[in-house]
């Protein structure tokens, strides 16, 4: 005697099923990717604002001290800053000479025609799109410090 065989029901996504759930997939990742984007640029920009923030406050200190500002470019910034000044006071362990995406160079000093009583302090390259470019020196830059009133 033969048992009667039973049809198995099969199991299993089609190709069309399985096509969709893909792209969904992709859409999601594309979505994320794009939002983590935008904020690791965001936080690049603030790291900016933060060093420029410092190297402001040690101008500050520099100028209460010596009734003027350094005279010079970046570079004789950061030397009056880290110790080599008539006093050797360090004002600022080390100026930043790496913006955040590690180039050379990111901040701009502006000595504003070497007059020692005020200064322009900016960051050549801000990624954060904004229409509010401000002018240091004879340039237009993304965000600008000057002295504090």
């Amino acid at each position: 005697m033969k048992l009667p065989t039973l049809k198995r029901k099969q199991s299993g996504f089609t190709l069309l099923e399985l096509l969709i759930v893909v792209a969904i997939i992709a859409i999601l990742i594309s979505i994320g990717l794009a939002s983590f984007s935008r904020v690791q640029k965001s936080a690049r920009d603030t790291q900016r604002r933060s060093d420029l923030e410092n190297i402001r406050g040690a101008l500050e200190q520099y100028y209460a001290d010596y009734n003027n500002y350094p005279t010079g470019v970046m570079s004789d910034l950061s030397d009056a800053l880290e110790g080599s000044n008539p006093r050797s006071i360090v004002y600022l362990n080390e100026v930043q000479t790496l913006g955040p995406l590690g180039t050379a160079d990111p901040y701009i000093y502006d000595d504003s025609g070497g007059s020692g009583q005020t200064y322009c302090l900016g960051s050549a390259t801000m990624e954060t799109v904004t229409n509010d470019s401000e002018t240091c020196g004879s340039n237009d830059y993304g965000f600008v410090l000057t002295p504090q009133d």
